[in-house]
C-alpha cells in the first residue's frame, strides 16, 4: 500500500476536521444567544436590550475562545485546520450580511459590520490559537 500521511494532510481528515471546527463555533454562538433569550426570560432586559448585542457577544466571545483552545488541544495538529475553520465562518458571516443588508457591495455598511462580528467571532479564535501554541 501507498503512504498517504502527507496526502492526508490536506484530506478528508483535515477537511472534516475544519468544517467540523466551523460549526463549533456556530455552536457556540448559538449557545451564546440560547442563554441570553433564557436570562431574558427570567430578567427582562439583562442580556438582550434591543439592538444592543454587546453582552451576548462578549459571551460568544468567551465560549469561542474556550472551546477554540479545547479544539487545538484536541487536535495536536490543529492550527491549520482552525485557521481554516475561521476562514468558513468569515464565508458563512459575509454571507448573511450580504443577505441581510441586501447589497452585494463591500461598502462601508459591511465592513462596519463584518469587523465588529469579527471582534467577538475571529479574534477569540485567533487568540485561542496562539494561547494553545504558547502553552504547549
Amino acid at each position: 500500500m501507498a503512504d498517504n500521511g502527507s496526502h492526508d494532510r490536506f484530506g478528508r481528515a483535515w477537511f472534516t476536521g475544519a468544517v467540523v471546527g466551523a460549526l463549533l463555533i456556530v455552536v457556540c454562538i448559538l449557545v451564546a444567544f440560547l442563554i441570553a433569550s433564557l436570562v431574558d426570560l427570567v430578567r427582562p432586559g439583562t442580556l438582550l436590550r434591543g439592538r444592543d448585542f454587546r453582552p451576548t457577544a462578549v459571551m460568544a466571545a468567551v465560549l469561542i475562545a474556550s472551546a477554540g483552545f479545547w479544539w487545538h488541544r484536541v487536535r495536536a495538529h490543529g492550527s491549520g485546520e482552525m485557521l481554516a475553520s475561521l476562514a468558513l465562518t468569515e464565508v458563512l458571516l459575509a454571507g448573511l450580511i450580504v443577505f441581510f443588508t441586501g447589497s452585494p457591495a463591500i461598502d462601508r455598511l459591511f465592513l462596519d459590520w463584518f469587523l465588529a462580528v469579527n471582534l467577538s467571532l475571529g479574534l477569540p479564535w485567533l487568540v485561542a490559537i496562539g494561547l494553545s501554541h504558547i502553552l504547549r
